[in-house]
């Protein structure tokens, strides 16, 4: 007949072939490859979309001599209106 010991040994190394198979298949799941081109996507999304809101601030309505709505809005020192206008204009889409 089998003792204790012969059991709890059986126990400890089914427990820890789970814990390998489980450790093993978060690694694979957790790794992502990037290539050159993906590592610096993000990066270039958010340079454009600052450049797109610089490029706004800066504008005059109509090609008229004076400030933009977001210029005045600095001007007379309204933050509310300058975040809600300017989160506008940055958070817009072209389409799906």
């Amino acid at each position: 007949m089998v003792d204790s010991d012969a059991q709890l040994y059986t126990i400890e190394g089914i427990s820890a072939g789970l814990i390998m198979l489980m450790t093993a298949y978060i690694v694979v799941n957790s790794t992502s490859i990037y290539t050159p081109g993906d590592t610096h996507i993000s990066d270039m999304q958010l340079e454009v979309t600052g450049s797109d809101a610089l490029t706004m601030l800066n504008t005059a309505p109509n090609n008229s001599v004076g400030l933009n709505p977001i210029g005045k809005y600095i001007e007379q020192n309204d933050g509310p209106a300058f975040t809600r206008a300017f989160l506008n204009i940055v958070n817009n889409r072209t389409g799906e």
